[in-house]
């Protein structure tokens, strides 16, 4: 099976439109499809995404914007399954990264999910390691990849943010670092905005809303990502005692409450598309269930620490080759019908409805 060879998400054209022109030396906008097309937003996201994606561009071509998602995905895991088995000897717990469902799928596209859950990832391990050696350079780490999570999505803040606020507010030295290394850290997402936008504070406008009236239509998903996708997942993360246990339950809490309330459930055209689109805002938190499934094991289920666990490695393995087999059909399909458009001479480029299909990701 072969990397994408489409973009199927309608965002994945934005990231590399951007990432492509970064590579090449240049910065995209969507100023002028905004001037084409009355009441269009323009997909103008944070920078992070796209410096991401841009090397990979670089060496690789097309292929190598999924190439270096895909690294990310696999980096994620292995750094949670090094810290899990330092911690708690329960390397098993970073298969959560591996297993979730939305996280399968979506690491096969140019998304910022997975960039997320590379640099919230290298947060936890960094936490973790201040947490066994109190000092100032973890410290630093910790809070400079923190500050460097919004350079993905601005609501990967929530999560980080209530950590932060304690540790600086409780610990003089280690915690004047940290601020420190948030501050260094939120520079860059500053000066990228500016970079990019002309605004270092520029925030892309939602599209959507917020309001407590879509809780109850989110709630069913999201429950079905937190404790079937997540088995017991949220009872998981309640029971949690580790280290940083009160500042991680409460950014989880805002993090989850803030998308509960979110107006967008990723099924719009098919239920089947909110089990990806709509839940997986929740990859960013995988590393934080790693650790809550990690202490579990380790204090409730020590036959499931190891990672020769061969069963559930091998349960994931079977997952990963089922949503990679149907988003590998699904990509055929988007390429087909895009060839189909071209064919009929259908103006692909002059409508919303085909946004993703012009694209510089096919020259």
């Amino acid at each position: 099976m072969t990397l994408p060879q489409s973009l199927v998400i309608a965002d994945e054209k934005a990231y590399y439109e951007q990432a492509l022109a970064l590579a090449e030396g240049g910065m995209y906008t969507e100023t002028p499809l905004a001037a084409a097309w009355p009441g269009y937003i323009p997909k103008h996201y944070p920078m992070g995404t796209a410096l991401w994606l841009a090397p990979g561009i670089g060496i690789g071509g097309p292929q190598g914007a999924f190439g270096v998602i895909l690294l990310a995905w696999l980096g994620s895991w292995l750094l949670l399954r090094r810290s899990m088995g330092r911690l708690w000897q329960a390397e098993a717990a970073a298969l959560c990264v591996l297993a979730f469902p939305p996280a399968i799928v979506i690491s096969r596209h140019l998304m910022s999910e997975i960039p997320s859950l590379l640099m919230l990832s290298l947060w936890v391990v960094a936490c973790l390691r201040l947490w066994e050696k109190p000092a100032a350079l973890p410290a630093f780490a910790a809070g400079f990849c923190a500050g460097l999570v919004v350079l993905f999505r601005e609501a990967n803040l929530l999560l980080v943010l209530p950590w932060l606020v304690v540790f600086g507010l409780r610990n003089r030295v280690t915690g004047f670092m940290a601020l420190s290394g948030f501050a260094l850290a939120l520079c860059v997402r500053l000066f990228t905005a500016w970079w990019a936008y002309g605004d270092p504070f520029y925030l892309k406008a939602p599209g959507v809303g917020f309001s407590i009236l879509n809780v109850p239509a989110n709630l069913p998903l999201y429950l079905l990502g937190l404790l079937v996708f997540l088995p017991g997942g949220l009872w998981v993360a309640w029971r949690y005692k580790g280290p940083w246990q009160g500042s991680w339950r409460l950014g989880l809490g805002l993090y989850l409450g803030l998308h509960l309330t979110y107006g967008y459930a990723g099924n719009h055209d098919h239920w089947a598309e909110g089990l990806v689109l709509g839940l997986r805002y929740l990859i960013p938190t995988l590393p934080l269930f790693a650790c809550a499934y990690a202490h579990y094991l380790s204090s409730s289920a020590p036959l499931l620490r190891w990672s020769r666990h061969w069963a559930l490695a091998g349960i994931v393995g079977l997952l990963i080759a089922f949503g990679y087999g149907l988003d590998h059909q699904l990509g055929k399909q988007q390429l087909a019908l895009r060839s189909q458009l071209i064919d009929q001479g259908r103006p692909i480029c002059e409508k919303p409805a085909w946004y993703e299909y012009c694209s510089r990701f096919y020259d």
